[in-house]
């Protein structure tokens, strides 16, 4: 299990689950310690940090099941921006204060939109927003039927 904190409701931090699905790879750890600096997560189609099963586990996103837990407990919902690492919000305050009036969610818009480019919380800002702004009980359907076939797409689930 993969546990780590990530911005939620009202600015509060709470502990993101996921299986694990890498290994510390020192090399891998480096570049990605680099770009935490510029608000950046290192992320690439070959990390050589991803396991053979966290692979398999990615591509499917079984890696995500276990946030069905921070669902469970009220941390969550099933659909909303993604919950993020809070230094990739350190350089958009006024975004972060918008984005922690709703719960994050496991799906969003980001997800079924521009699943490829989820290193960089400026690639996420016009989806969330949009979500935001839009809320409703039909949009989130609407997502959660989308989520079926970009997970089945598996496009940049790495």
């Amino acid at each position: 299990m993969f546990k780590q904190q990530r911005l939620g409701l009202d600015n509060e931090e709470f502990t993101f689950l996921k299986f694990r699905s890498m290994y510390a790879n020192e090399e891998g750890q480096k570049k990605h310690n680099n770009l935490k600096k510029d608000g950046i997560l290192y992320k690439e189609k070959d990390d050589p940090r991803i396991t053979k099963i966290g692979k398999f586990i990615r591509k499917t996103s079984i890696d995500e099941l276990p946030q069905f837990y921070n669902v469970l407990i009220g941390e969550m919902s099933i659909v909303g921006p993604r919950p993020l690492i809070p230094f990739m919000l350190d350089n958009h305050p006024e975004f972060r204060a918008k984005r922690c009036t709703v719960k994050p969610g496991i799906t969003g818009l980001w997800q079924i939109r521009d699943r490829k480019r989820n290193t960089n919380a400026k690639y996420m800002i016009p989806h969330d927003l949009e979500y935001i702004d839009k809320k409703s009980i039909v949009l989130d359907f609407w997502i959660i039927l989308r989520t079926f076939k970009a997970v089945i797409n598996s496009d940049g689930a790495y």
